[in-house]
């Protein structure tokens, strides 16, 4: 009787049956036969639980047959309106990323370009010495500049003993990243 007294507490009329039912347990499981009747085929104690939830509480599980279509639709909406959002999102971060590894792939280039200037000796042209890359283009120029005026290098078409180094890089036709450093004789 411990068993079923606390599902039932406070339930319906059907209550009484329940629970002798449930103190008589023992004796149909000495039987052996489960507690089947022998003229059904389901046990008393299953068809009074039954009753009981068809009875008030639980109802609303008869009275509902399926989803409607406008249910249905309404889900499917919402599903792709959400399947959108998230196909956007996706979208947005892989150009981001195909944006942030142009300008990684950009910078690291031009720094080695300007590395392997600085460490060669002094020249008028550095053509010769430009890194390759199947996907990016990389320009050199070396002007002479013999000062700084206004926020500006002037350009000096001697040798000066001073160079303004400036390696672009681009891909495309599409420019990336300008690099300036000033080498000297």
């Amino acid at each position: 009787m411990g068993n079923y007294s606390g599902l039932l507490r406070g339930a319906c009329p059907e209550r009484h049956e329940i629970l002798r039912y449930a103190q008589n347990d023992t004796k149909r499981r000495a039987r052996n036969d489960g507690g089947f009747a022998h003229n059904d085929k389901k046990p008393q104690f299953l068809r009074l639980v039954m009753k009981w939830l068809e009875k008030g509480r639980f109802s609303f599980f008869q009275r509902q047959a399926g989803f409607s279509l406008i249910e249905v639709l309404v889900a499917v909406a919402i599903l792709g309106a959400i399947g959108v959002v998230f196909m956007g999102a996706m979208t947005t971060g892989f150009r981001s990323a195909g944006i942030q590894d142009e300008q990684v792939t950009a910078e690291s280039l031009a720094r080695t370009q300007l590395e392997i200037i600085k460490a060669y000796e002094y020249l008028d042209n550095y053509d010769h010495l430009k890194v390759s890359d199947p996907h990016y283009t990389l320009s050199i120029e070396s002007p002479y500049v013999s000062g700084f005026v206004d926020d500006e290098w002037v350009e000096s078409p001697t040798n000066t003993g001073l160079q303004k180094i400036t390696v672009r890089v681009s891909k495309g036709g599409k420019a990336l990243l300008a690099v300036e450093a000033l080498k000297k004789e």
